[in-house]
């Protein structure tokens, strides 16, 4: 589901970006949108990586405790269902201004760690540093990219009944 100012950015692109429309393509995988679009420095602000649809369900943290190692997610909804140990993670996506990302630790073992993408930051965290912000047990985050390299925590709730 494409909402408010996703959808708003993704209407510009396509309006600024009318002669590349079959830059947009539909992927089957996440049964949403994704447009690869690179335009030029004065296109600076269209909205360049977009992957939009249903949720990506029964995702397997990574085990190595590290941003190499961490499961990378590839969709605005993701749900964690597999995770063996506290501090095995998942890696967001590459900041792009406006992105927003959440994340479901859908497990009853531990609290889940998330890395930004290579050269990216969340938060006050160093470049390429695991983000100060665990995701506890059956609670949700949502990190909203603010910039090309910084993401933050705009949203945060716990789903246990």
């Amino acid at each position: 589901v494409i909402r408010g100012n996703h959808m708003e950015d993704l209407n510009r692109g396509i309006r600024r970006n009318s002669t590349s429309l079959e830059n947009i393509l539909l992927d089957n995988t996440f049964s949403g949108v994704t447009s690869d679009y690179s335009g030029t420095p004065a296109d600076s602000e269209i909205l360049r990586t977009v992957t939009v649809g249903a949720a990506t369900d029964a995702i397997t943290s990574g085990t190595t405790q590290t941003q190499v190692g961490a499961t990378a997610l590839r969709s605005a909804f993701n749900q964690v269902e597999t995770h063996g140990n506290t501090d095995d993670g998942v890696k967001l996506p590459t900041a792009v201004a406006g992105s927003e990302v959440q994340i479901w630790n859908d497990t009853a073992t531990a609290d889940l760690q998330v890395w930004p993408a290579t050269s990216d930051a969340i938060e006050a965290a160093s470049v390429d540093a695991v983000g100060v912000t665990k995701i506890a047990v059956d609670f949700v985050i949502t990190y909203r990219a603010v910039d090309a390299t910084t993401w933050y925590i705009t949203d945060s709730y716990d789903r246990s009944p």
